[in-house]
């Protein structure tokens, strides 16, 4: 090969190489923004969208790693429990007696984390967090629009809108409960960027973005409604401690305090009867708590039963609803929708859900990817973000299973806990990038370090990289 020619050659390779690497930058943000408004990827077409694309996102990101691209691993614990998480679920296909079940929900994990591996090898700079965060804040404002429209009785989705009214909203998702699931992210997102920022006319905004999604969630009658307000207060707790003190350890007692009244009013008879003469101010309009106590009993039964069959391997990735018939835990108590129609269309809980499908080795899994996620201080306004919602999540998954059942939801939340900016970065100045002019007038404030953010100064290396 002459000089010329290989020249041309490497030229041609790294253009393939940037191509490749473009395109799945791309190709994950794109399946990351419009993930909660394709019906929350409950529908077929819907979740086979959201599975090729971040599948193929994941595929351009090794193609371009063969070609010479170099990928910077800011959490090489949580990739490596992220490929580990995967390489189980498409094993446990070996035992799912539901072939073409357990390889489409093999397809959905491979495009949730595909797309959120993508994310953390490629969103290494502040530009492409800023367009990541800035698209997941204007797709979370239409899902609003569209929640906000149904109270007019205005709606786009009509047949994904079944069985709820003005009262109970339901977005751009299939059920009012799922829509309270992801409202926890968009909570915790708002949140974290408006105190963890220097304000600026984007500050009203979000305002008006968090006060809108607060209230729709009092109007989901889901029972996600506490976990939003949660994900919604802890960045303002944070804020707090790290200027007042005092204020700080006082709303901590008070959030304590509340804890306790929350313990009473679910679980002491007197506690249960004053909840019911106020739910309905609360956004709790449907059940009744002891209906949701006991039908949530009923399903857990009914989950227990499932693990105790298989209690290391599980069941198989996408099988609970097709075996659940054989294991229904008979209804004790008042009717529970669950289990009155002959299955259980899930666990309703994030570690139940996991470990019938995957058993104890892929329940494990599962937690160990999440705490691996916030092993390292946060850096970032996406990192303060996920902590808060990682926290509300891990609560309400203990009723609920929006991280292993609502793909829309999955989509966004792996994709947040997986956005981590290299230290390189904390030496860049903000104005290092150039942001898009769409997005310039509300987003570039965000990159505006708030002096309270961790900083870690680390020197420059002699190449300035």
């Amino acid at each position: 090969m002459t000089k010329a020619s290989g020249s041309v050659y490497t030229r041609a390779s790294s253009r393939a190489v940037s191509t490749l690497e473009w395109a799945a930058f791309w190709l994950a943000t794109l399946t990351v923004w419009v993930a909660p408004l394709l019906g929350g990827g409950t529908l077929l077409w819907a979740m086979s969208t959201l599975s090729l694309f971040g599948t193929l996102a994941l595929l351009f990101t090794l193609l371009s790693a063969a070609l010479g691209e170099k990928l910077r691993v800011q959490n090489p614990f949580w990739v490596v429990i992220a490929v580990l998480l995967l390489l189980w679920i498409a094993l446990s296909n070996l035992w799912t007696p539901y072939a073409l079940e357990g390889w489409r929900w093999t397809a959905l994990w491979t495009g949730v984390l595909g797309a959120a591996l993508t994310l953390h090898l490629l969103a290494t700079t502040r530009a492409r967090h800023a367009w990541v965060l800035g698209g997941m804040l204007v797709v979370g404002g239409l899902a609003l629009g569209v929640a906000l429209l149904q109270t007019r009785g205005i709606y786009f989705l009509p047949s994904l809108s079944v069985g709820a009214g003005q009262d109970f909203l339901t977005g751009p998702y299939f059920h009012p409960s799922h829509f309270s699931g992801y409202l926890i992210f968009l909570a915790a997102l708002c949140s974290s960027v408006l105190v963890f920022t220097r304000v600026g006319f984007h500050s009203l905004l979000l305002l008006v973005l968090l006060g809108a999604t607060l209230y729709v969630n009092l109007k989901t009658d889901g029972s996600s409604i506490p976990g939003v307000f949660l994900a919604a207060a802890l960045p303002i707790w944070v804020w707090v401690w790290r200027r007042w003190v005092w204020l700080g350890a006082s709303l901590t007692v008070l959030g304590l305090l509340g804890l306790a009244g929350v313990a009473y009013l679910l679980f002491v008879p007197s506690g249960q009867a004053f909840f019911e003469r106020y739910r309905a101010n609360l956004g709790f309009r449907s059940s009744s708590v002891m209906d949701f106590v006991d039908c949530r009993r009923n399903v857990y039964r009914t989950d227990l039963s499932v693990w105790r069959d298989k209690p290391l391997e599980g069941i198989g990735i996408g099988q609970f609803y097709w075996a659940s018939s054989y294991y229904k835990a008979p209804a004790k108590g008042l009717p529970c929708a669950f289990t009155n129609l002959g299955r259980v269309n899930y666990a309703h809980n994030d570690y139940f859900q996991m470990a019938t499908e995957l058993g104890g080795v892929g329940m494990l899994l599962f937690v160990a990817l999440q705490l691996s996620s916030v092993l390292r201080r946060p850096r970032s306004q996406a990192e303060l973000a996920w902590i808060s919602a990682g926290v509300s999540y891990a609560l309400v998954g203990l009723y609920d299973s929006h991280l292993t059942y609502i793909p829309g939801t999955m989509m966004v939340v792996y994709a947040l806990s997986a956005l981590k900016l290299p230290l390189a970065v904390e030496n860049e100045t903000p104005h290092e990038h150039i942001l898009p002019t769409v997005l310039a007038g509300t987003i570039h404030p965000m990159l505006e370090r708030d002096p309270d953010l961790p900083k870690i100064v680390l020197p420059r290396s002699k190449t300035g990289q």
